[in-house]
């Protein structure tokens, strides 16, 4: 079980307030992704059960969005074109 972090991604907040995380393709396909996030500057996409990618350093101007959302969309990306998109819970992680 290995982590990798991402080396670039961004989180966008869309109409409604539903926020989107853009980052760039992975191989594989995603199987019961899941982000674990506990409001500060770190999150973990469990993206498979291969796949544990750390997204580091959370923009503070979207943590507490992220925080209080249960669900985000994850947009994977090849240059500027959308390889695919799909939805992720999110179960958050409170740490003393």
């Amino acid at each position: 079980m290995n982590y990798t972090t991402e080396d670039s991604f961004m989180i966008a907040e869309g109409a409604g307030g539903k926020l989107y995380i853009f980052m760039k393709a992975k191989k594989d396909t995603p199987e019961a992704p899941r982000i674990i996030y506990d409001g500060k500057d770190h999150a973990i996409f469990l993206r498979n059960q291969e796949q544990r990618i750390i997204l580091d350093y959370i923009h503070p101007e979207v943590r507490d969005s992220l925080r209080k959302s249960l669900e985000v969309m994850v947009v994977e990306t090849i240059l500027d074109n959308i390889k695919e998109s799909y939805p992720v819970g999110k179960w958050l992680r409170v740490f003393p």
